[in-house]
């Protein structure tokens, strides 16, 4: 499996993450399309940026990537309406430079449903879906098989990524649509064979600073008990049947 790098700590400055991206752009860009919204001033003719998770760290990566010196902010978990809300870390970003670019690669106000699926250099998209995958990528384990889905607001952007994920060997799979009280979300599912490759793919050039730690621990503990204990199991075919792992013996 595949050995987390560690990061030199970007220090506190006014550069232009995006005028010459790279992975660390490629990742945050792909984080703030998922996690990050465009909101505008109610005096103000200027929009600005929130990214917001319930987990602290990603929004402290988020902050030393992009080089800023704003405050996380914190939404403590609470009870509307009966219905359990969880707590929240954001940041709030007022800077034009990044938001400006945010535009120019795509981002939207009301980005849910119009945000579109960006062009970008081959060898950058990798760390652009890493990105999405740590705002909206999910991971599921039962006794014998493993999921992995993505889930996001806008049907054209989902479908363009399962279009690209299918260029880069994943099956293609069925868009599921999830209609809610506001709006609709689309969901996007694999399979054991389809999650290896997907791990494989996020995570083959990957460092502590891009990395959602939840994730990739299960996925990466998963496939090395498997390899462990089903090593005849074929990760690159489609399975004809689940294989059941037997976690008391071993072979």
């Amino acid at each position: 499996m595949h050995l987390m790098k560690p990061f030199e700590k970007r220090p506190i400055s006014n550069f232009s993450l995006f005028d010459k991206l790279d992975s660390f752009g490629a990742f945050i860009l792909g984080f703030i399309f998922t996690d990050g919204s465009l909101f505008s001033h109610e005096n103000y003719d200027l929009p600005y940026l929130r990214i917001y998770n319930s987990a602290r760290y990603k929004i402290e990566n988020a902050k030393t990537i992009l080089g800023i010196d704003s405050d996380i902010r914190h939404i403590p978990e609470k009870y509307y309406k009966g219905i359990k809300q969880g707590e929240l870390f954001y940041l709030h970003i007022s800077q034009e430079e990044i938001i400006e670019e945010l535009m120019d690669f795509g981002m939207v106000l009301r980005k849910n449903t119009n945000i579109k699926f960006p062009i970008l250099p081959k060898e950058l998209y990798p760390a652009f879906i890493r990105g999405l995958w740590s705002g909206k990528g999910s991971v599921s384990i039962s006794k014998t098989t493993i999921r992995s889905s993505f889930s996001l607001g806008s049907k054209d952007f989902i479908y363009d990524l399962e279009d690209y994920l299918n260029k880069v060997d994943l099956s293609k799979r069925k868009i599921q649509a999830r209609p809610q009280k506001k709006s609709t979300s689309y969901k996007l599912t694999y399979g054991v064979r389809d999650t290896k490759l997907l791990y494989d793919y996020l995570y083959k050039d990957h460092d502590l600073l891009t990395t959602c730690k939840k994730q990739e621990k299960m996925m990466r503990e998963y496939f090395e008990y498997r390899a462990k204990h089903v090593p005849n199991a074929i990760e690159n075919k489609k399975p004809k049947r689940s294989i059941k792992i037997k976690k008391s013996k071993q072979r």
